[in-house]
């Protein structure tokens, strides 16, 4: 679409050229008159007053003609061009708009009784008639729905209010098919601004209504079926899950269609199996593995929304032309299984460790030394997570002799000057770690500090969770074992076991070093 540059309109340059004519033949009539009364006084000529008049008219129009030429008749006539190349680029730019429309849909235009009185080639295609057959026809020769007086009126309404009516209808071939548009009714109107004509502008909604029917067909066979299943698109993302899967994981269709897969992954997912799986979905391959996922409305007991494992078969999905459409993907919930493979790899885990402190507290080396490597051991321990800083932290309190307080004798990683300044004494009940202390009991600690009268914040702290073991032997509290976690810890028999012995391997190894001053309250 072209622009024209603005330019003063017509009026207003005419009126500017009028303004300058009068200036001109008043100036002009000032001069005649002056040259008059001058020619008399000096070389006696007198002019009557007809010939006055018709000097005076002769000089007007020598100055009249090119004025109006110059002010009114050529801008007229630019104005005119002006508008005519103007009406030109509007009429050619209406003509590509309408052929681009002709060439988009079925149009047909009528007069004001109804008749047709246009019908392009799209029309008359899917109409199955020729463009002489329908001309000076009313519509209700392939509208059935037109010839329902009710059905007509809500329309009429709504063109008469100058407004566009679109709706579906049911239309009829010539040859008696049956098919569904969606039609777009508007009023045209003249330049006197009075109703010129009807504009009908279709789309045929046959297909469109029967893949509607056939989408409804698959999602009622998906629902039916008491697997989980989700069906995705050529480029990965999801179009449909069965009622099996929503109400398993908690997300609802309209939630996720039109989403990817991995909205339903838990932020532990390995993130190389997940690209691996989405790489297969865009490539049409077949896929299976396992991934964890988390549910959306489901909650654990950390207040999260809860993980779940699924076993994952996908199948690409071709069209009858061997086109790549999407996949198919079978879920199965393993939830159970994988825990318990999860439960067996920590236990095995747990026993070989529980092995390597049992060595290195047989050798011969200082005792801080051997505690040092045993909380070393510690940090390798599966579950623990990450916490302050991307450091796990632990540490080990030892009782001083005759005093009612532990002192902090060794830590792992990173801790801040505020924790190591405030958190160099426990005292005997005082606190989390002071109130184990006295309980003489393993307490596993899920959320950490989300009750600040329990120990000193440090400000790089973050909420956590605890190991906190006691180091007892015969109802004495030698020391205390801390380690950091992530929020709600493993709790696995086969851990908290290993803790316990673990314990008791520590009370037994302090009781027998005779250096060290602890080692004479048992004896």
């Amino acid at each position: 679409m072209t622009t024209t540059p603005v330019k003063p309109p017509f009026k207003q340059s005419s009126l500017y050229g009028l303004v300058i004519i009068c200036a001109v033949i008043v100036s002009a009539n000032a001069l005649l008159i002056g040259t008059l009364v001058l020619a008399h006084q000096q070389w006696a000529i007198r002019f009557n007053t007809s010939q006055a008049i018709l000097l005076s008219t002769l000089l007007i129009c020598l100055i009249l003609i090119p004025l109006i030429h110059f002010f009114l008749l050529k801008p007229l006539r630019l104005e005119v061009i002006q508008v005519k190349a103007h009406f030109d680029e509007k009429t050619r730019e209406n003509q590509q708009l309408f052929e681009a429309l002709d060439n988009y849909a079925p149009i047909s235009l009528s007069d004001l009784s109804g008749r047709i009185i246009y019908a392009n080639a799209w029309f008359c295609e899917i109409t199955g008639y020729s463009e002489r057959e329908l001309l000076q026809q009313e519509h209700n020769i392939i509208n059935l729905e037109h010839q329902d007086p009710k059905f007509m009126r809500p329309v009429w309404r709504t063109l008469n209010h100058g407004e566009a009516w679109k709706g579906e209808v049911c239309d009829s071939t010539k040859q008696g098919r049956i098919y569904s548009v969606d039609n777009t009714l508007i009023r045209m109107y003249g330049p006197d601004g009075r109703p010129l004509q009807y504009v009908a502008i279709r789309r045929d909604a046959t297909q469109a209504k029967k893949n509607e029917a056939n989408q409804l067909v698959l999602q009622h066979l998906l629902n039916t079926n008491t697997d989980m299943l989700m069906i995705t698109d050529a480029t990965g993302y999801i179009t449909t899950i069965n009622s099996a899967l929503a109400h398993f994981s908690g997300w609802q269709q309209e939630q996720v269609i039109g989403q990817l897969p991995e909205i339903m992954s838990s932020p532990y997912t390995d993130a190389d199996k997940l690209a691996e799986m989405q790489q297969s979905l865009q490539q049409g391959q077949a896929w299976n593995g396992r991934l964890q996922n988390r549910h959306h409305s489901q909650l654990s007991g950390s207040g999260e929304p809860a993980e779940y494992w699924v076993e994952i078969d996908i199948t690409p999905l071709h069209s009858p032309k061997n086109e790549f459409i999407g996949c198919l993907q079978v879920q199965q919930d393993i939830t159970l299984t994988v825990l318990k493979e999860q439960s067996l790899l920590l236990e095995n885990a747990d026993n070989a460790l529980y092995l390597e402190i049992v060595s290195i507290l047989q050798q011969v080396l200082p005792l801080k030394i051997r505690f040092t490597l045993v909380l070393d051991c510690l940090m390798r321990l599966k579950g623990l997570g990450r916490q302050i800083n991307g450091m796990i932290k632990g540490g080990m309190y030892i009782k001083e002799p005759d005093q009612d307080q532990f002192q902090l004798w060794i830590v792992h990683g990173e801790f801040s000057d505020d924790f190591m300044h405030n958190e160099q004494h426990c005292a005997i009940g005082a606190g989390l770690f002071g109130e184990t202390v006295t309980a003489q009991k393993l307490k596993v600690s899920n959320e950490c500090f989300c009750d600040l009268h329990y120990e000193a914040v440090s400000d790089d702290m973050k909420t956590h969770g605890h190991y906190l073991v006691p180091i007892v032997l015969e109802g004495n509290t030698l020391g205390l074992l801390f380690l950091y976690t992530q929020r709600y810890p493993v709790e696995a028999p086969s851990r908290l076991n290993l803790l316990q012995q673990v314990s008791d391997l520590l009370a037994t190894t302090l009781i027998q070093e005779p250096t060290h001053p602890l080692a004479s309250i048992n004896r």
